[in-house]
C-alpha cells in the first residue's frame, strides 16, 4: 500500500514536471516586441499629411460656424436696439429669424462635430489608408523578425516592459518610409 502511494506520488510529480518543462520550452519560443503608435503617427509623413487635411477641413467648418455665430449675434443686437420701435408682428418675424438661425447653427454643429458628425467620417476616410499601411508594416516587421507578439505601448495595455525587449518603432517607420507593398 505504501509502495503504491509512493509510485502514484512519483507519477504525479513526473507528470507535473513534464508540464513545467513543456511550458518552459514553449515560453522560450515566444518573442516579444513593442511599438509606440503615437510616435509612428507623429513621424509618418502620410499620417502628418492626413492630419493636415483634416485640420484644414475642420478649420473651414469652424470659419463657417463663426460666420453663422457672428450673423446671429448681429441679428440679436439689432433686435435689442430696435425692439421698442418694432411692431408686434415685426418683432415676431425677427424673433423667428433669430430662432431659425439658432436652429441652423445647432444643426450645423451637430452635423459637422456631433457624435455621428462629418468630422469623424472624414477622419476615418483620411486615416484608414494610413492605418492599413501601418498594420502592414507591423505585420512585415513581425514576420521578418519572427515575433510572437508586438505590443503598442501607447495603447496603455502594456504595464511593464523589460529594458531588453526590442523597440520596433524605428523598424516600422523604416518600412513605412520605404513603402509597404501590400500582400493582398
Amino acid at each position: 500500500m505504501k509502495v503504491k502511494k509512493t509510485v502514484s506520488l512519483l507519477a504525479v510529480l513526473a507528470f507535473l514536471s513534464m508540464g513545467l518543462v513543456a511550458q518552459t520550452v514553449h515560453a522560450q519560443n515566444v518573442k516579444l516586441g513593442y511599438i509606440d503608435s503615437q510616435r509612428i503617427m507623429a513621424e509618418f509623413k502620410e499620417a502628418q499629411d492626413a492630419q493636415k487635411k483634416l485640420d484644414d477641413i475642420v478649420q473651414q467648418w469652424r470659419q463657417e460656424r463663426d460666420q453663422m455665430q457672428q450673423q446671429l449675434q448681429e441679428l440679436q443686437d439689432q433686435y435689442q436696439k430696435q425692439s421698442l420701435l418694432l411692431s408686434d408682428e415685426r418683432k415676431r418675424e425677427r424673433e423667428q429669424e433669430i430662432q431659425n438661425l439658432m436652429a441652423k447653427l445647432y444643426e450645423f454643429d451637430n452635423q459637422k462635430f456631433g457624435a455621428q458628425g462629418e468630422v469623424y467620417k472624414k477622419q476615418a476616410e483620411l486615416f484608414e489608408p494610413v492605418y492599413q499601411k501601418i498594420r502592414e508594416a507591423i505585420d512585415k516587421v513581425g514576420k521578418d523578425g519572427n515575433f510572437t507578439y508586438i505590443f503598442d505601448v501607447a495603447g496603455g495595455a502594456v504595464v511593464y516592459k523589460a529594458p531588453d525587449q526590442p523597440d520596433l518603432t524605428d523598424e516600422v517607420l523604416n518600412v513605412l518610409n520605404k513603402g509597404v507593398s501590400s500582400g493582398k
